[in-house]
Formats: C-alpha cells, structure tokens, sequence
C-alpha cells in the first residue's frame, strides 16, 4: 500500500478516536491555518496583479515560488479540512441528540468558503504561472 494512503488511513483512525470537542478543536486549528495560508495568497496575488497593472515583472521568481508553495499547502490544508469534517459529519450523524448540527454547519459552510476563496486567487495566479512558463523556456 503506498505511504500517502497509510497516513490517510493512520490519520482517519486517529480522527475516530477524538472526542467531539477536541475533534471541534483540530478543525478550528485547520481553518485558523487555511484562513493565515489564504491570507498571504491574496497578498501575492494582489500584488503580482498590482504589478502586472504598472508594468512590471511582479510575478516572477520568488513570489511565483511562494505561490506556487501556498496554493500546494492551501490544497493539502483544504483536504485535510475537508476529512475532517467529514468525520464530525460521521459523528453527529450517530449522536444526532447532542446539537451538534448547527456547529457541524458552520464548518461545512467555512469548507466551502475558503474553497471559493482559493479557486479564486488560484484562478487570478494562472495568468503568471503561464507567463512564467513561456518566459522560462
């Protein structure tokens, strides 16, 4: 079995043996990261684009590097997310008497926020990732 589907599964067994609240803590403490990583890529972003606006090469080298960085860790950070939610949904669903739904919503709608919120800027980076594609070869 590869390493990457031992650790999911390492990681999924670890998530099952959480309690609710700490399992609400790890997923708090993933969204805070995501909304940091989110943060610095909409800085790059707009100031490639700002950039880009006066002329300049705003794209290039490191902060394109950074980018490039940010959207891979905002990507597996999202994943990450995106399990863990799915095992608070899990949890829930056996204990629907604790009320845990409209907290269980909250989560499912920041998912879904902060994936908008990196396709967003993702969508905004293509044009520099291109352009420094064809200026690199």
């Amino acid at each position: 079995m590869p390493s990457a589907l031992l650790a999911n599964s390492d990681q999924d067994q670890q998530l099952e043996s959480l309690s609710w609240d700490e399992l609400g803590r790890l997923v708090k403490r993933t969204e805070n990261d995501i909304d940091s990583k989110l943060l610095s890529l909409g800085r790059l972003v707009s100031s490639a684009t700002r950039s880009q606006r006066h002329g300049l090469n705003g794209a290039k080298g490191g902060s394109l590097h950074q980018a490039e960085d940010l959207s891979t860790h905002v990507e597996l950070l999202l994943k990450k997310l995106e399990t863990q939610v799915h095992t608070l949904r899990a949890r829930a669903d056996d204990d629907e008497s604790n009320g845990s739904g409209h907290v269980l919503q909250r989560h499912v709608d920041i998912l879904q926020e902060y994936t908008r919120e990196f396709q967003r800027s993702y969508v905004w980076l293509i044009p520099f990732y291109l352009l420094g594609a064809t200026k690199g070869s």
